[in-house]
């Protein structure tokens, strides 16, 4: 049999589409598949499913709180703006010009429009100070159908701290480094890198590595990298600040979604600092959520002790 230069050139050719064709399939199943997880997550995220485990949030504790009912530390002014209103008008913006996240979703729990709302005074008024048990507030928890888990809660701590702007400065991951305990539950969270005012009106940036491998006794691989930025809230005082979190490579992520907390730090009236805490989680490959809501619950019991703790020999 006689092979020409013009049948190789259209053998080659015929591969050559063939294999662009492949690819062209393969991208996308890729595109079908991220789109479909997201569809799912959204549908979590929009509306209670089939196997909604608990209610959302009352709806009455999501309204703005009377001025008279704030906790007293956001009663606080600063060129006449009360600290509860420059919270949550001059919060999202900041957080909104570092074009890092989404936190709609945190701040929704924290504020109603521009003012705190009832959940967040509830949260203020918990806040774990060494003499009361450490307490978790769950805000949201929802699963549905394709065990798509959506879990956000909330704690404080009464810690002490002369001003929020020394939060940044504990060393609390040297001890949450070396990991903190709760019966069989255990998890380590590392910081692997921090940054001062590395722009877009941040003030220190700290990139950490959360490993949770044991949850009630069982090993699991649960990981996750995310970025803390604080913020100041008015250059005129240091009194009030806010510290977000999000998620890291979310798209390389193959448990997590998302992994967003506001952290909002205020002076009390008696030289303490509140630290309030909003965490929102959504998980798109657990069987266990029941499990993981348990266990993420009781860990943040002992990060609270840990904070107060190490708070306690800062100054």
């Amino acid at each position: 049999m006689r092979i020409t230069f013009v049948n190789i050139v259209n053998s080659s050719a015929a591969l050559f589409l063939a294999g662009i064709a492949l690819l062209s399939c393969a991208q996308k199943d890729r595109r079908s598949s991220g789109s479909k997880v997201n569809d799912r997550v959204q549908s979590t995220v929009a509306s209670p499913a089939s196997q909604s485990r608990e209610p959302g949030p009352n709806e009455a504790d999501l309204e703005a709180a009377p001025e008279d009912d704030w906790p007293r530390p956001l009663q606080n002014k600063i060129n006449d703006k009360s600290f509860g209103h420059l919270l949550c008008e001059s919060g999202p913006q900041a957080v909104a010009k570092s074009a890092k996240a989404n936190l709609d979703n945190v701040f929704k729990v924290a504020c109603n429009k521009n003012s705190p709302t009832k959940m967040l005074a509830q949260l203020f008024s918990s806040a774990y100070s060494g003499s009361n048990e450490p307490a978790v507030k769950t805000i949201y928890f929802n699963v549905n159908d394709y065990f798509i888990t959506h879990f956000t809660y909330g704690y404080a701590v009464k810690a002490k701290l002369s001003s929020p702007a020394k939060f940044s400065g504990l060393p609390i991951y040297d001890t949450l480094g070396k990991g903190v305990s709760s019966g069989d539950s255990r998890v380590y969270i590392r910081k692997t890198s921090e940054r001062s005012f590395p722009g877009r009106g941040v003030v220190t940036e700290i990139n950490l590595d959360y490993d949770l491998p044991y949850a009630e006794g069982s090993a699991l691989y649960d990981k996750r990298s995310t970025q803390m930025n604080t913020y100041l809230l008015n250059e005129a005082t240091q009194d009030i600040n806010i510290t977000v979190e999000h998620l890291l490579n979310p798209e390389s992520n193959k448990i997590y979604h998302t992994s967003n907390s506001l952290i909002i730090g205020v002076k009390g009236d008696q030289g303490e600092t509140y630290l309030v805490y909003i965490v929102e989680l959504i998980l798109t490959n657990r069987f266990d959520p029941n499990r993981v809501q348990r266990t993420l619950s009781e860990l943040a019991k002992r990060v609270q002790e840990t904070v107060y703790q190490v708070s306690q020999s800062a100054e």
